[in-house]
């Protein structure tokens, strides 16, 4: 099955910083002041799951928690990698087909609008 991964979050890799805890710091915003109300990945994947069944896109969605470099999150040539505004300038997506990866803007990312992204999906399935 195609997936879509939303990667809130990267480990700076151009630029170690340790932490207390030991290992290279993990950068990226995926929650607001309020912590009861849902993180903004999980905003964003409820709505995006809610969006493709409306529009009969066959996709499995999930949200990164392991911050690795993004090309492995890549299967399949319809596999979608949607990044974080926040961390756009940290990933390397230089090993990526551009149709794998889609940088996600603020009003996407905290709000959850998903237009955009669903509009993206139509027109790379297609081709």
């Amino acid at each position: 099955m195609r997936k879509i991964v939303i990667v809130p979050k990267a480990h700076n890799s151009r630029q170690v910083i340790e932490n207390p805890r030991g290992g290279k710091s993990i950068i990226g915003l995926d929650r607001g002041i309020n912590i009861f109300k849902k993180s903004f990945s999980e905003k964003l994947e409820e709505n995006l799951i809610k969006e493709l069944k409306e529009n009969n896109l066959d996709y499995n969605v999930e949200i990164d928690r392991f911050y690795g470099p993004i090309e492995f999150l890549v299967n399949e040539e319809d596999d979608l990698v949607l990044i974080s505004p926040y961390i756009k300038n940290i990933v390397d997506t230089s090993n990526m087909e551009r149709s794998n990866y889609y940088l996600l803007n603020e009003n996407e990312f905290l709000e959850g609008n998903v237009e955009n992204i669903i509009k993206h999906l139509v027109k790379n399935n297609s081709k």
